[in-house]
């Protein structure tokens, strides 16, 4: 009889070690199954954000007329064209666009604060809605 119970406490020991390491697989395969949903969602978020970037870039580019406006005469016209890039093709256009937006560099303004980089306006711009949106969780 006690040849017996040791044998069965022998069976249960290793069944719980079998059942410690397919705990453990679940849990792994848990963690796993979460990892690839947030690759997804980070992949999922970067193709979309490509083709938003693409579609503005391009509808940009699509509007009749010239960034470049102004009582110009054609040399002065011509030098801002070369300053800001415009005398290149729209291909060349677009991957120093996406260059300068993977380094941060959104430009410089022409308008709002002239020659101020426009990531500086958009931080000043995004404190205050951080703000609002701190108060508001309140």
């Amino acid at each position: 009889m006690q040849k017996l119970q040791k044998t069965y406490n022998k069976f249960l020991g290793k069944m719980a070690f079998i059942s410690d390491k397919l705990h453990q697989n679940k849990i792994a395969s848990k963690i796993l199954k979460t990892l690839k949903n947030y690759a997804r969602i980070i992949l999922s978020f970067m193709v979309v954000a490509w083709i938003v970037i693409t579609i503005t870039f391009l509808l940009i580019h699509s509007l009749p007329g010239s960034a470049i406006t102004g009582n110009l005469d054609d040399q002065q016209r011509h030098l801002l064209e070369i300053k800001y890039g415009l005398d290149k093709s729209i291909f060349s256009q677009y991957w120093i666009f996406i260059g300068n937006l993977f380094k941060g560099d959104l430009g410089t303004s022409i308008t709002v604060d002239a020659g101020t980089p426009i990531t500086d306006f958009l931080w000043k711009k995004m404190a205050v809605s951080f703000k609002i949106g701190a108060i508001a969780l309140l």
